[in-house]
């Protein structure tokens, strides 16, 4: 445990939000700099319930941390700890120094991904939405509602939350809340198979996340423009941006969303009646069965596909069926693909 002084909580929200912005570069980073938060905090001197505050208000940053990084259940585990020390905390901080609302902006970001809490999640946006008056701190929260409902499937009134929390945002350059704001639109556009539309906004994403630095966002965005890019017909372009991102997803061994990416670029090799390639890009799939990142259904949709690429019977029109379901599943592991 670390020893602190009078400063030492000022310190550990530092770093907490510097683990939150390092969340959108590297889950590894921003799960070391929330650690050195926590344990910044459990070495907080003063009375004890100031210091179950400010331990309290640390950990959702660490549970936020272990998300980003795909552990939900140690994430969940972490949150019920952090609500603890903050309940116990009560009182402890009469000035108001912590900010109790990102506590709730942090448990919604988990919640929201989990499907028997989605309600959850919403009512937890809710609460903070009523808590500020901040311009940006309520564009932030609107677009993780926004988030919530594209994970949920709705993805027009996604599109809806997304232009009430469009003139919160104004055109501040650098903004995460105006690279979040374009990047969700156009996700949400490309659902709704609206290529044409999204593809404006792509070239608008590239530039705020090549401004940013961050390593994940530039990522997403890649793949953001491939699957702009196979909607549109470009499928030459399309292979060059999806390849990139089925290479990144597979070294650092994401399994879901490279069995996603996959799909999209088999179905660009359909397209061009490439099957042989589409038969190798299934077998090159083959390790996600052995991961821990692909509930079972979603193994029963990918098998069935492996199996048709296998005996040559793969079609274009079912393999888009196929990615919808998946992108619609990855949270509602009770989702079945009906062939």
């Amino acid at each position: 445990m670390l020893r602190g002084d009078d400063r030492t909580w000022a310190l550990a929200e530092r770093i907490g939000w510097a683990s939150e912005t390092a969340a959108a570069d590297r889950a590894s980073e921003a799960l070391r700099l929330a650690r050195l938060a926590v344990r910044l905090a459990e070495g907080c001197p003063g009375p004890e319930a100031w210091c179950l505050r400010v331990r309290g208000w640390c950990e959702p940053i660490l549970a936020n941390a272990l998300r980003v990084g795909g552990d939900l259940p140690a994430s969940a585990a972490q949150f019920a700890s952090a609500d603890e020390l903050w309940r116990q905390g009560e009182g402890g901080d009469p000035a108001g120094l912590l900010d109790g609302l990102r506590r709730l902006d942090l448990k919604a970001s988990l919640f929201m991904y989990q499907e028997e809490h989605f309600e959850e999640a919403q009512a937890l946006l809710d609460e903070a939405l009523k808590g500020t008056t901040d311009d940006q701190a309520r564009a932030r929260l609107l677009i993780k509602k926004a988030t919530a409902l594209e994970i949920s499937g709705d993805y027009d009134a996604a599109l809806g939350v997304l232009d009430q929390a469009e003139p919160l945002i104004g055109e501040q350059s650098g903004s995460r809340n105006l690279f979040l704001h374009h990047f969700m639109k156009a996700v949400n556009l490309c659902h709704l198979d609206l290529f044409e539309t999204g593809s404006v906004l792509v070239p608008v994403v590239e530039q705020l996340a090549a401004d940013s630095g961050n390593e994940l966002d530039q990522v997403r965005v890649r793949w953001l423009r491939g699957r702009t890019l196979v909607g549109l017909g470009r499928r030459a372009e399309a292979l060059a941006a999806l390849t990139e991102v089925r290479a990144y997803l597979h070294a650092e061994r994401i399994a879901y969303d490279f069995a996603l990416v996959s799909l999209e670029v088999a179905v660009a090799h359909l397209e061009q009646g490439q099957l042989p390639r589409v038969q190798e890009l299934a077998e090159e799939m083959l390790w996600i069965f052995h991961d821990q990142g692909v509930h079972k259904e979603a193994l029963a949709a990918l098998t069935l596909f492996c199996q048709a690429a296998k005996a040559g019977e793969v079609e274009v029109a079912w393999t888009r069926r196929l990615i919808k379901y998946l992108y619609r599943a990855q949270y509602s592991p009770g989702l079945r693909f009906e062939p």
